[in-house]
């Protein structure tokens, strides 16, 4: 029989990371901006987009490649990995991990979230350096956000 705690500390991805995981980033993540015009359809929530991220990150997948078990189109995915990006939540995660000292899974996993997020970075400014240049457009190259 489980206790109480046992059931707060049980994540719906539990069986892909661990739930304090999610505990540790969840104060971390930056709010939803408010939707002036009201409507729209439903915000997925962030654990489960959190979970999708790991998942693609650590397994080295494309985005396209994310199952239906997340319940989070790869879309929605990679826009919040972006957004979460520009905001500093994976080397925020990274440090506060560091600094805890909660295992060495835990390290592993946010320095590839970091990682990730700093290639992100990376390969917008090289896109932004190579637009502002004038590169690529004589051969015609595609010069759109990296995917």
């Amino acid at each position: 029989m489980t206790s109480e705690v046992d059931q707060e500390m049980t994540s719906r991805y539990s069986w892909l990371a661990p739930a304090q995981l999610w505990q540790l980033a969840a104060p971390l993540v930056p709010t939803a901006a408010a939707r002036p015009q009201g409507g729209g359809t439903r915000r997925i929530d962030d654990e489960s987009v959190f979970a999708a991220i790991v998942f693609i990150v650590v397994t080295g997948s494309s985005w396209r490649e994310l199952p239906g078990t997340f319940e989070v189109s790869w879309q929605t995915a990679y826009r919040r990995f972006r957004q979460w990006a520009d905001a500093g939540l994976w080397e925020r995660l990274h440090r506060v991990v560091q600094d805890m000292g909660v295992g060495d899974l835990y390290a592993v996993w946010t320095e590839k979230l970091r990682a990730a997020s700093a290639e992100l970075v990376g390969k917008r400014l090289v896109l932004a350096g190579q637009a502002a240049s004038g590169a690529g457009k004589a051969s015609g190259q595609c010069l759109a956000t990296c995917r």
